[in-house]
């Protein structure tokens, strides 16, 4: 933008008003969509996190099982994971087992 332009791209010799003409355009803001999205990369988070911790966890399981039950469990483990993470709760803290 040079001295001879106004800030909308005219020349400057033409005294007029242009903010009358194009005028900017703000879109509202949408909570509702905005704490949506936040509400699922929180539960995406929790998701990924448990995942992990679940898949781990069932690889190391059974360590003498053949790599094939260790790849079945542990899609199942991550597929399914906040009800493994539970499984795995109930089983060490209410049955007392490794």
């Amino acid at each position: 933008m040079t001295n001879s332009q106004d800030s909308f791209g005219f020349k400057s010799e033409y005294e007029y008003d242009r903010k009358k003409d194009y005028q900017t355009s703000s879109q509202p803001i949408n909570t509702k969509k905005i704490v949506s999205m936040i509400l699922g990369g929180v539960v995406f988070l929790f998701w990924l996190v448990s995942a992990i911790i679940a898949g781990k966890y069932a690889w190391n399981e059974f360590p003498n099982d053949s790599n094939l039950v260790k790849l079945v469990r542990l899609w199942i483990a991550v597929v399914f994971s906040p009800l493994y993470i539970f499984y795995i709760f109930i089983k060490t803290t209410v049955f007392k087992q490794q």
